[in-house]
């Protein structure tokens, strides 16, 4: 019989009860600071600081399936790890269209990125061995790296930051050298000065689709410490770009640019998550902006979606129906006074109700995976869908890092059942399209029927009928016409046995 999705809205389908979990073979190690990607093949990714109970403070992988199981396949029985003091302080991680994966570090006053093939093993076509490392700013102090991005020829852009002071863009060519026909002498500099403030700092970066780089992060003057948010365009030729914002930049309100990060809409647009001072505090936020620079008066309360508690936003994704998901670490609630969220806005920018529980999916208390921990620390993640999401993170005990995948709450899911279909999901659940996706997995090869059921438990029509191979399926079903508002049923059948999975059709 069918299950509604359980109520922390965990896709069942994924590893165990919706989580991956891994404790790495290393010894006892303490998570920080997580960050997730997906290959094109769907494999996830996901990357860690690690400290060991010495002090030493490292880097590692570990990769799963896209069934959460863990890819053995990848880097030594799936866990990639290094005590490389290049990467002690790299908390960034990017996947390349062709699957290679690549990772940013830093120490002194030098940058180091190292590139390694989809299987884990070292790129050797890039740099000395798979790593390459390049002095910045030419100053005896620590760098910072602070984001990396591609551009469509396949070159490397890194930002990195000089103290306070100063911002640098770097371009690298395909093999990892230094690229001299970008800006001057492969680097564009962005000094605190042209901003009129004593400090800056940030310098997260994304590429649009025309190779234009833009830049975010927070200045201050010496009496209110991070009081403006800035975002800066750079054209083709590496100039700043006049034609967006005032003289290509825009200054917006904002105490911190917290997430740090830009999440580019399809007609150019994007938001910056960030933390805005409102009459109750300060709240984390997002700023939705035009393609131009401007920001979008529309979107939220002229151009901001706050969410009125007390926290931080850790990251941002825009699902294809251009919902965006924030993930937000709030203080003073959940386990040992931490609070782990998802929220999901509408396209306006107000708060999306009918995602989770009224607008916000909250991590409970959990104990599993390899290492018994207390809930799930929020720190990274991405859209797959309308319909599922991925966040990375670590145990709260903080020896175990997690890859999370949810369903929006919009879906039903039929688990164990007793047949060779297995692992129902539907959505969208409740139904307001002419269509719904229904996605299961199968044990053996079958022959499918698909029917439609009304409330009443009366036939109304067939929905498929047609033979579907082993593992997983997917099945784009078209509902009759005119359907009235209520419960339906889909009854899935095999020739070993059949599933029900409760729908409801709205009336909008």
């Amino acid at each position: 019989m069918s299950q509604i999705q359980n109520q922390n809205f965990l896709d069942n389908t994924f590893g165990e009860g919706g989580r991956f979990s891994y404790r790495f073979n290393s010894g006892d190690l303490f998570f920080h600071n997580t960050v997730v990607a997906q290959l094109p093949d769907g494999k996830i990714i996901a990357g860690s600081r690690i400290r060991r109970p010495s002090g030493i403070v490292a880097q590692a992988l570990v990769q799963c399936l896209e069934d959460g199981a863990l890819d053995s396949s990848f880097a030594t029985n799936g866990e990639w790890f290094t005590e490389d003091p290049w990467f002690a302080n790299n908390n960034k991680l990017m996947v390349q269209p062709d699957g290679k994966i690549v990772l940013a570090g830093w120490k002194g006053n030098e940058a180091t990125l190292l590139r390694l093939m989809p299987d884990g093993s070292f790129d050797v076509t890039f740099g000395n061995n798979g790593m390459i490392n390049h002095a910045v700013f030419g100053l005896p102090n620590n760098i910072t790296m602070e984001d990396i991005g591609m551009l469509s020829d396949g070159k490397l852009i890194f930002s990195a930051s000089y103290g306070l002071k100063e911002i640098a863009i770097v371009c690298l060519n395909t093999d990892g050298s230094l690229c001299p026909e970008f800006g001057t002498m492969s680097r564009v500099f962005f000094p605190r000065e042209d901003l009129g403030y004593q400090s800056i700092g940030g310098a997260r970066i994304a590429i649009t689709e025309d190779n234009k780089i833009l830049v975010t992060g927070s200045v201050a003057s010496l009496v209110n410490y991070w009081e403006k948010g800035f975002v800066r365009r750079f054209d083709t030729t590496r100039k700043i770009d006049s034609t967006f914002g005032q003289n290509g930049t825009t200054l917006f309100e904002a105490k911190l640019v917290a997430g740090g990060d830009i999440f580019l809409f399809p007609d150019g647009g994007f938001i910056i998550p960030t933390k805005v001072a409102t009459n109750a505090g300060d709240k984390p936020a997002h700023v939705k902006f035009n393609e131009n620079g401007t920001i979008d008066p529309n979107y939220g309360v002229n151009g901001y979606a706050i969410y009125n508690e007390n926290g931080a936003i850790r990251t941002a994704s825009i699902q294809p129906d251009e919902k965006v998901i924030v993930t937000t670490y709030l203080a003073n609630g959940g386990v040992d006074g931490e609070k782990h969220t998802a929220i999901r806005f509408n396209q306006n920018g107000a708060l999306d109700l009918t995602f989770g529980h009224n607008g916000e999916i909250y991590c409970t208390k959990y104990i599993g995976g390899d290492s018994n921990y207390v809930g799930l620390s929020f720190s990274n993640g991405f859209a797959l869908s309308n319909e599922k999401f991925i966040v990375s993170g670590r145990a709260l005990w903080g020896d175990t890092v997690v890859v999370a995948r949810y369903m929006t709450g919009q879906s039903v899911g039929v688990v164990d059942v007793p047949s060779t279909i297995q692992s129902a999901l539907i959505y969208p659940n409740p139904v307001y399209t002419p269509s719904v996706t229904l996605e299961y997995e199968l044990t053996e090869n079958s022959q499918i029927h698909i029917d439609l059921i009304n409330a009443e438990g009366k036939w109304m029509c067939s929905l498929l009928n047609a033979p579907r191979s082993s593992g997983e399926n997917k099945e784009e079903l078209l509902l009759p016409a005119g359907l009235s508002p209520g419960f339906y049923c889909l009854n899935i059948r095999s020739n070993r046995g059949n599933t029900f999975v409760k729908i409801v059709v709205t009336g909008e």
